[in-house]
């Protein structure tokens, strides 16, 4: 509820079973609120983790126009249907969403070392096929960059696998 003070308006707080009629403005619809807890945050950040991997990971082995056995191996080993269906992923709408917000979001949420994680894991899809192709590549620099990676940090951190 809002309380008027010597210089403005503060906020003050009043639990439900608290409050009585002076806590209420007539004609104004009141609503709950509540801060998102610790575990519904990481929840939310996972997801984008998650879906911002599996659709470039996909983006990775599709480039070349072929899928290989070995390629569909890894994304069903990285990323297994139960997983994308318990994360709630599985909708492509849902998906969509999801992907909007994690590239609005994890280059501000992510750190150094989290997102050149990722970089190993399109790495890793890259080489599935046990070969590297210039495109595939491409999209692993896309990634980067949207991540908030310079290309610089994606050379050093690959240079680490050959």
């Amino acid at each position: 509820h809002l309380e008027l003070v010597d210089r403005g308006v503060r906020i003050g707080r009043t639990t439900r079973k608290q409050a009585n009629a002076r806590h209420f403005i007539r004609g104004i619809q009141h609503a709950d609120y509540r801060r998102a807890t610790v575990e519904e945050h990481d929840e939310s950040l996972e997801r984008m983790r998650l879906i911002f991997a599996e659709i470039f990971s996909r983006k990775i082995i599709e480039a070349d126009g072929v899928v290989t056995g070995e390629e569909q191996q890894f994304m069903d080993t990285v990323f297994p249907e139960i997983m994308m269906r318990r994360m709630g992923l599985q909708d492509h709408a849902v998906r969509s969403e999801w992907y909007d917000e994690s590239v609005r979001h994890l280059p501000s949420l992510l750190g150094h070392h989290d997102k050149l994680a990722m970089v190993g894991l399109f790495f890793s899809a890259c080489y599935s096929d046990g070969s590297l192709d210039a495109r595939e590549m491409r999209v692993l620099k896309e990634a980067g960059e949207i991540l908030g990676l310079t290309r610089q940090d994606v050379v050093k951190y690959l240079q680490r696998f050959w």
